[in-house]
Formats: C-alpha cells, sequence, structure tokens
C-alpha cells in the first residue's frame, strides 16, 4: 500500500522558527531587567506628615475623633496617620485660625483674626462668600474672642459685644449690652437649663435663650482676674485665686454649689486650693480618671483626684494654651511656639511635688535607698524624704554648715550605713526605725567640696572632692579613717579593679598612680567631665559639659564619641545604669533614656534635669524646680514619639497589599523593627513606590529619612520626604528599610519591607523545563523525521521488492513446468492413440480445470485453503497418472481447521513447488509404493503450519542425479523462501522454511504462513 506524501522538512523548519520567534520575544520582553537597570532613587514630593507652624491657637476633636488645629499657618486635620491642612489657596477667609469648634453635623468651625466664620464639612470649606448660611455672619474689623457649639447650633462671639447664634436655618448677630455697660465675651457655655452662660472680664451672665434677651440675664460678677474654660465651662484665675462655676470639691474645697450660689451671692470668690501653679491659667480639660490637666503660661499641670497628693508637673517653661483629652482618654497640649504634646493616658500618675512649695528650695541631690525611700538634699537645712508616708523634711545638725552654708552635696548607702556629704563635711550614720537619719551616734569627718563618691567594698570607698581624692576605709571596730591619695580638683571618679583609679576634671581624664595623677591618653584635654561610670572591664563611659558623652577602650586607648549628631546632648550633668543596662542620662535638654541593645535613644522629660537616680526599677530626678518619681520601666514619654503609618506599596500605580509579619511582636511600633511579610511583584514593574508618612507636631520640617534597599545598596541614603520610588529593578529578594530620625523627638522603629521581583516566565525553572524538552524534542522529532524517511525509503524499496516477487510469482505460476505441460499433453495423446477415450477425455477436462484455476489465482493475492487443497489434488493427480509406480497422496487437515477451510486464505502456489518437487525427484521409480503426505495444522493462534513428507530417496540421492526442470525448482523454492521471509519478518531468513531429508528415508518440508 502506499503511504501519503508528508513534507517532515517543511514540519521541521516550522517548528525552529516557532521556537526561534518565542525566544526572541521573551528577551525583547525583557531586555529593560537586563539592559536598563538604574540604581534606586527617592523620589520628591511633599506630603503633608508635619504640623504647619509650631504656634498652635486651638484645637477640637470632631464627631468622627479627628483632631483640628488652629495655627498662624492654616486649618490643620489630624486623623491619626497624617496631616491635612487648609488655608487660602483652599478657600479660609484667612490663614491664622483663632478659635474652634466641632457641632454634632461633623462641622469644624474656624474663627480667624480677621473675624471671618467659616466651617470645614466633608473636605470643603464653607465661608460667608460659598455659603448661604454664613452670608450674615460676618462682622469685619473685630477680633473674635471664643466660639461654643451646642448640637447643631453654634455661638460665635466678638470683642465689643458681638454674639452670633448659627443654626441650620439662619445666623444672626446680636449686639450684647447691659443698660449702657457693653458685655465684651470672653467664654460661652450652657448651664444644662437652657441658658446661655457668658463670662466677660469680671462677669458671668445667664441669658435665657432662644430670645438671648440681656434685659432678663443675670449677672455674677468677679472680684477680679481673666476667665478662661474648663469643658465649656467658666473659670476665673487672679493670682492666687480662682473662681470656678463647677460643684466639684476638688476645685471648690467650699463646695460651692451654681444655683445656690447664683441665688444669694452676686461675687463668687474662694481661695485657690493649688498655689504651685504658675502662670497664668488658659486651658484645663478633665482625663478619664478624675485628674484635671490645666494649661498655663509656664507649663501644664496635673491635677490629682486627692488633694494631698503633690501635683505633677510638665512641659516646664512652655506657654500651653489649650489642653484637650481626645476620645481615647489622651490628653493633648498646643503651645504658642512649642507645638502640640501628646501625653498617654496614665503619664500624669507619676508622684513628684514643687521643691520651694515643699520648703525644700535649691534642691541639689537624689538618692533612691534600698528600701524605696528617696533622699533629696537642697542648698539649705533642710533635706526631705519621700516614702510611703509622702514627702517628709528634716533638720541638718549644725555640723554640716560651712562659710557657704548648708549644700548636702551627696546621698548614698555604704555597707548598711548613710553616707550624708556637704560641702565640708563627710557623715557615716544609721537610720531609725521611723526612716529618720540618727545623727547623734553617726561618724563625722571633715573634707572639702565633695563630688563623688566611688563605693568598692562594704568597707572601702573613694571620694573625689575640689581638695583632692581621699580613700575611706572602716575597720574592724566601725571606725572610718580618711587616707588623702591625691590633693587637687577632681569633679569625677572611677574605680577599675585592674587599672586602679581614674579621675576626671576642669582640664580632662587622668589616673592615679603612687600618688600623681598623670593625663589619660588620650586626655579629653580642656573637656570638663562631670560624670565617669564604669560600663565593662574595658570601657568607661565619660560625661562632659559641652562635649558630649564619650566612650573610652581602655584596652586599645582610643575615644569614641557617642550621640555626635545630637546637640541635646552635649552637655550632660549625671549619668546612670540601671540594673537592666539601660542608660538614664540627665541635661540641660531633658531626660534621656538610652537602650544600648536596642540602639535607641528617647527623651523622657523635656525639662532642664540637674540630677538622677534609677535603683530596683525606680526613678527619681530633679529639674529646676521640682522632684519627680515613677516607675523607671514604665515611664512614659511626654512627647510623640517618632512612627511610620501603615505603608503603601504600589507597583506602576497598582496597589499592593503588605501583611504584618505573624512572628509576635515583629508588627508592633514598640520594638525596634516593625516587619511585613514579603510581598510578590511581577517582572514586568518599571515602577516600584512605597508611600509612608511619619507625623510630628514640633519638628517644623526637620524629619529626616534614612533608608537603604538591600542588597543593592549597603550603604543607609537620607532624604527629607517619606516616599520612595526605585526603578526597574533587577528580578530578585530586595529588603527596604527605613527610619526616621528628628532633633527632639524620639527615633521612629525601623521599617522593614521585605520584596520579591518575580523572575522573568525565560529564566523560571518551569520555562527552562519547557525549553529543554522543546529543544529535545527538536532533536528527537528531528531524529524521527529521519528515522521515517529512511522507514519511507525502506517500505518503498519493500513494497517494490514484495511487487517484484509477486509479478515473478505470477509469471512463475502462469507460466507453470513446460515439461509438466508436455508430459500431460503426451499422455493424453497416448491415451487417445491407444483409443483410451474415456481416460482422455478426463485426463484432458482436469488439466483443463487445472489451467483454469491456476490462471485465475494468477491474478489473487489470496485464495482460500479449500481452493489451494483443491489445485493440489487436481496437480497431484495429473501427476501421478503418468508415473510407472503407485503412488499415494494424502491431504490431513486438523480438526479444528475443518470449519474453517472457507476462510483460511494463504498465498497461492506455495505448496505446489514443493508437491511437484516430492512427487518427481522424491519418489523414485521402481522402488517401494510411494506416499506423499501433506498436513494442515494450527501453529499458535495466528499461522497455518504446512508439513509434506515423502518416502523417497531423499534429498542427497535426488542432488547426485540431474533434472531436467531442476531450474525451474530451484527458482521456484527462491521465491518461496522470499515470500515466506517477507509474510514472517520478526523470524530470522534460515528460520521460515525448514527442510530435512534422510537418505533412503525420504524428506521433509515444513513451514507456517500467516492467517
Amino acid at each position: 500500500m502506499k503511504l501519503p506524501s508528508v513534507s517532515s522538512s517543511a514540519i521541521l523548519h516550522c517548528l525552529i522558527r516557532a521556537v526561534i520567534v518565542w525566544l526572541l520575544y521573551a528577551v525583547a520582553a525583557g531586555a529593560g531587567h537586563f539592559f536598563e537597570v538604574s540604581p534606586a532613587n527617592a523620589q520628591i514630593s511633599s506630603p503633608d506628615n508635619i504640623l504647619p507652624g509650631t504656634i498652635v491657637y486651638d484645637m477640637v476633636q470632631d464627631t468622627s475623633g479627628n483632631l483640628w488645629f488652629g495655627t498662624e499657618s492654616g486649618l490643620t486635620r489630624y486623623d491619626g496617620h497624617s496631616f491635612k491642612r487648609y488655608t487660602t489657596a483652599d478657600g479660609l477667609p484667612g490663614n491664622s485660625i483663632l478659635q474652634l469648634g466641632a457641632d454634632a453635623s461633623g462641622r469644624v468651625w474656624a474663627l480667624d483674626f480677621t473675624g471671618s466664620v467659616s466651617y470645614v464639612h466633608r473636605g470643603v470649606v464653607h465661608t460667608p462668600t460659598t455659603s448661604a448660611l454664613l452670608r450674615d455672619a460676618v462682622v469685619p474689623n473685630f477680633v473674635p474672642t471664643s466660639i461654643y457649639t451646642q448640637a447643631d447650633t453654634v455661638w460665635v462671639s466678638w470683642e465689643l459685644n458681638k454674639v452670633m447664634r448659627i443654626t441650620p436655618a439662619r445666623a444672626d448677630v446680636m449686639q450684647l449690652n447691659k443698660g449702657s455697660k457693653d458685655v465684651s465675651v470672653r467664654h460661652m457655655a450652657s448651664d444644662g437649663r437652657g441658658n446661655l452662660l457668658l463670662a466677660t472680664l469680671d462677669s458671668l451672665y445667664t441669658v435665657p435663650t432662644p430670645q438671648l434677651q440681656m434685659e432678663t440675664s443675670t449677672q455674677r460678677s468677679f472680684s477680679s482676674g481673666r476667665p478662661f474654660s474648663y469643658k465649656g465651662v467658666p473659670f476665673a484665675p487672679a493670682g492666687q485665686q480662682w473662681r470656678s462655676m463647677l460643684t466639684d470639691e476638688r476645685l471648690n474645697p467650699q463646695g460651692l454649689n451654681i444655683p445656690a450660689a447664683w441665688q444669694g451671692d452676686d461675687a463668687i470668690s474662694m481661695r485657690f486650693p493649688y498655689p504651685q501653679i504658675r502662670g497664668q491659667m488658659f486651658s484645663a480639660s478633665e482625663t478619664t480618671d478624675g485628674y484635671i490637666a490645666v494649661g498655663t503660661t509656664e507649663g501644664m499641670f496635673f491635677i490629682p483626684p486627692d488633694p494631698d497628693a503633690p501635683l505633677t508637673e510638665v512641659l516646664d517653661g512652655m506657654f500651653v494654651n489649650r489642653v484637650l483629652t481626645d476620645k481615647e482618654g489622651n490628653i493633648w497640649a498646643s503651645t504658642l511656639g512649642s507645638g502640640v504634646f501628646k501625653f498617654p493616658a496614665g503619664f500624669w500618675k507619676i508622684r513628684g511635688f514643687n521643691a520651694a512649695d515643699a520648703g525644700l528650695p535649691a534642691l541639689r541631690s537624689v538618692r533612691i535607698m534600698g528600701d524605696g525611700t528617696v533622699f533629696y538634699g537642697t542648698a539649705s537645712e533642710f533635706f526631705g524624704r519621700y516614702g510611703s508616708e509622702g514627702l517628709a523634711t528634716d533638720r541638718l545638725p549644725q555640723k554640716f554648715a560651712s562659710r557657704y552654708g548648708f549644700q548636702l552635696l551627696i546621698i548614698d548607702e555604704w555597707g548598711g550605713d548613710i553616707v550624708l556629704a556637704s560641702s565640708s563635711t563627710l557623715f557615716i550614720g544609721n537610720r531609725h526605725e521611723d526612716g529618720t537619719v540618727d545623727f547623734e551616734n553617726g561618724q563625722y569627718l571633715h573634707l572639702g567640696g565633695p563630688k563623688q563618691l566611688v563605693i568598692v567594698s562594704d568597707t572601702l570607698m573613694y571620694v573625689g572632692a575640689s581638695m583632692g581624692i581621699l580613700k575611706a576605709e572602716r575597720g574592724a571596730s566601725g571606725e572610718v579613717k580618711l587616707e588623702p591619695l591625691y590633693t587637687g580638683r577632681v569633679t569625677s571618679l572611677a574605680s577599675h579593679p585592674e587599672k586602679g583609679l581614674i579621675a576626671g576634671g576642669a582640664q580632662g581624664l587622668w589616673r592615679l598612680e603612687e600618688g600623681e595623677l598623670l593625663p589619660y591618653q588620650p586626655a579629653l584635654e580642656k573637656s570638663q567631665i562631670t560624670d565617669l561610670k564604669l560600663l565593662n572591664q574595658d570601657s568607661l563611659l565619660i560625661a562632659t559639659n559641652g562635649f558630649g558623652l564619650w566612650k573610652l577602650s581602655l584596652s586599645e586607648n582610643r575615644l569614641i564619641r557617642l550621640f555626635e549628631e545630637d546637640e541635646r546632648l552635649l552637655s550632660i550633668r549625671e549619668f546612670k545604669i540601671d540594673e537592666y543596662g539601660n542608660w538614664w542620662l540627665a541635661s540641660s535638654s531633658g531626660l534621656f533614656h538610652y537602650d544600648p541593645a536596642a540602639e535607641v535613644l528617647s527623651l523622657r522629660d523635656t525639662g532642664n534635669i540637674r540630677r538622677l537616680d534609677v535603683r530596683s526599677g525606680s526613678l527619681a530626678y530633679l529639674t529646676s524646680a521640682s522632684a519627680v518619681m515613677s516607675d523607671a520601666a514604665s515611664f512614659p514619654l511626654p512627647e510623640i514619639a517618632l512612627q511610620f503609618n501603615p505603608p503603601r506599596l504600589l507597583a506602576d500605580d497598582i496597589l499592593i497589599p503588605l501583611i504584618p509579619a505573624s512572628q509576635p511582636g515583629a508588627a508592633a511600633q514598640d520594638g525596634k523593627l516593625l516587619s511585613y511579610e514579603t510581598a510578590s511583584l511581577p517582572y514586568r514593574t518599571r515602577l516600584l513606590q512605597l508611600e509612608t508618612s511619619v507625623p510630628h507636631f514640633r519638628t517644623e520640617g526637620n524629619i529626616q529619612y534614612h533608608f537603604r534597599l538591600l542588597p543593592a545598596d549597603q550603604a543607609w541614603q537620607a532624604t527629607a520626604v517619606p516616599d520612595f520610588s526605585f526603578r526597574i529593578l533587577r528580578p530578585g529578594s530586595y529588603e527596604l528599610s527605613i527610619r526616621a530620625e528628628a532633633t527632639g523627638a524620639q527615633p521612629s522603629p525601623e521599617l522593614h519591607i521585605p520584596f520579591v521581583i518575580e523572575a522573568p516566565f525565560w529564566q523560571k525553572s518551569w520555562f527552562l523545563g519547557i525549553t529543554m524538552m522543546g529543544l529535545i524534542g527538536l532533536v528527537m522529532l528531528g531524529i524521527n523525521i529521519q528515522l521515517m524517511r529512511i522507514e519511507r525509503r525502506e517500505r518503498i524499496k519493500l513494497e517494490q521488492y514484495k511487487k517484484t516477487v509477486e509479478l515473478e510469482q505470477q509469471a512463475l505460476t502462469a507460466m507453470m513446468n513446460p515439461h509438466f505441460i508436455f508430459n500431460v499433453l503426451n499422455a493424453i495423446r497416448q491415451y487417445i492413440s491407444t483409443q483410451q477415450e474415456g481416460k482422455a477425455d478426463t485426463y484432458l477436462q482436469l488439466f483443463a480445470r487445472l489451467i483454469r484455476l491456476q490462471l485465475e489465482a494468477t491474478f489473487r493475492k489470496k485464495i482460500t485453503l479449500k481452493e489451494e487443497i483443491s489445485l493440489l489434488e487436481m496437480y497431484a493427480e495429473l501427476e501421478m497418472a503418468r508415473l510407472p509406480q503407485t503412488v499415494q497422496f494424502r491431504i490431513s487437515v486438523d480438526a479444528e481447521l475443518q470449519d474453517e477451510l472457507d476462510e483460511i486464505e494463504i498465498p497461492p502456489m506455495l505448496i505446489q513447488p514443493f508437491l511437484e518437487n516430492a512427487l518427481l525427484h522424491g519418489i523414485k521409480p521402481g522402488a517401494k509404493p510411494g506416499l506423499v503426505t501433506l498436513v494442515f495444522s494450527l501453529a499458535g493462534d495466528s499461522c497455518l503450519k504446512v508439513t509434506l513428507q515423502d518416502n523417497g530417496v531423499g534429498m542427497a540421492s535426488v542432488s547426485a542425479q540431474p533434472a531436467k526442470d531442476s531450474k525451474h525448482t530451484s527458482l521456484a523454492l527462491t521465491l518461496i523462501r522470499q515470500r515466506l521471509e517477507l509474510m514472517r519478518p520478526e523470524i530470522k531468513p534460515d528460520e521460515v522454511l525448514s527442510i530435512s531429508s534422510t537418505a533412503g528415508e525420504g524428506t521433509s518440508v515444513s513451514f507456517e504462513i500467516p492467517i
């Protein structure tokens, strides 16, 4: 059968072209990622992350919890993450916002210096020129004094008797006067009974609403002072006087009741119970736990619920003009010139007292004792003890006095004794059970100007003083003796177990050797050293006045400047190291805490810190006017620490979700790190942007962001904006780290954003695998196509060969053996000449049938087994009729083939040549009767086994005799063998035909035909 023509070379070429186009497209698509990579660069933008200006006139919280600040540079909204600023560019009449109010509908009202009223609602500014409601709400050339909101009604007052009432329907401006007297309103509130309270410079008016008729108002006069408001209720301070309309006994010790006072008294006056509050009071707010925060021109004060408890004082010297308690219980304080401060809930519970009010002026020293009692030394004969019973004062004996008066400079404990050192006396003694000092039985030693004690053991300590260095040693009897080691001024002292004493003074750092102070190398010359602390066996911390904090490596004699860029730590008066290894530093710029493990420096108090002590988790320190005590571990920050808002990652302007890391504490901002899970970005990302912000209230734009992109950038880079963009990064894993720093602020935790730029598909394993498989497939395809070509050529040759063999077989079959035809015709002639017409006729008919069937078979590839048997029988009968001897021809068919004779088909003329050879050559004339047996049987399931056997002389005898038709027989056998080989290609050529012969016994031929 002829196969259809296939252009295998065209198929192969098309496949190769497709693969090449595929690879070229992949390379072109990612060319930028291979050849257009640019270094990371910070994108410049200007987000509102900083409160505009440090002068804040007013603040308010709206119904949504947003904080609004009225500043000299516009109105600013703070949503807890970032700032939104409104200015004249957004429609405000003016940028200096003096007064703010928030109504129940979510509107935020603003009054500016020009006297204009406006409000912001849903991000839109409404003014008299844009809002019909405010069209009549214009009072030009008058300074606004207050704003008050009650539900959806807004009250606005101006100086010189102007009050406006704005309702959702209209705005009315009313002239206020009481007879001939103008009513210049400073504050407004409601008395809870439908009346409006108006506080002027000297009086309080109760005006019925909604008529607002001053003629029906009730007037109560203040004795003196200007009023201020607390929770909408007016106050009027005047020096030591505080007039209050509250029934709160904490503010009103006499229990004055508002209605009763109004009915019976025209003047309301009472003694203010907290004279330690300094400055003119401007605002107050109540905390969620009952404290009252009061803002004055000198700072902010927290009044505790217990009248006998001391006040907490913060923001010393700052002008605190507004105080607000937000919905979460935090206290916000706005200042004129210092920005805004946030105090976390509970901050005000720290203990403390004002030194002058407590009778302890000019505090000089502080020390926490082993039992938790805090001792305070002063520049007077009195010193303080603060224990479980509160503050108590004791008097120093006259022995402590010198020509400079009383100066209790050092307080410490040594071997169970208390040590007190004045400018001329060192006292070592015991304490009574009630905590007081037993001055009667102690030991007094004289020295000059003690500066620092270094306690080595219960029996040994060193004293650094203006007169030099002394060794104090306790004997077996308990008596202490002083031994001078060096004479000269020493301001600080430290003891090293191997290197001995190290001293600091006005001229630098020294070491004591054999009674002499030798300059330490390096010596820190011209540096006034204020404190020395041994950090470990190799490191010495050195505090200076004006030159910052240093660390000295004793083994390398190398100095390292710490916090070099922080100007707040140039002058350090004293520092301590607590039991956790944290550092506490007292400076003129505040109290600082440093965690060496996390490398985080934080500001804990903004005051002028003179002395401090920390022990067993307790903290005590001195400011210029007060003493503060707290739990050191939980001491809160009196400022807003720099914290990152949730970042937004965009890949080609598509927002990529960032999921906080799941490990405990990783997503919290109270640690050093703020980590997120790895984000996956597509390889086609051309522009990667990270947006975040660090809102702060007092930095005036000086926040610095430090960032690096690992592994591309090993060094930190700095920028002034918190938006970052990176263009065309190579595929791989990255981590963007960011931290924020600002002068006067606690540094932010580090923000870590890991992400992966996915590799292009041609670099991924699946693509490489497919490509390799494709290349292997192409090679295999090429090989297969080549093999198919070879196979096709071989098949064509085989078909041609088979055709040739078939044609030859057909020709041979059609030709038959000439001798056989001659012999048959000669036999017929003999029958006719001998007048055996019947035999001649039968013989002739048999011969004619044989010739006809054989000619039909010549043009057929296969005939049935039954037809083949008939041909063989006729051929054998014709041959045997002319043989001289008797020959029997037997055909045997297996029983299992009897029913399939008409179905089994075999090629014609395969058996006839073997039968001819057996009859003509195998049976020897004149010998025993000949017998030729032909057996058909099944061989397996698909082959017909043919066995032809004779009892003739055998092939050896036959081969020795020449035969006339041997050439024809040989050709026939050769063609049959070739046909059998073609029919049975799975069998070796020499096994397709089996011939066995024994001389004198006959020959056996067998072969198998596929059916």
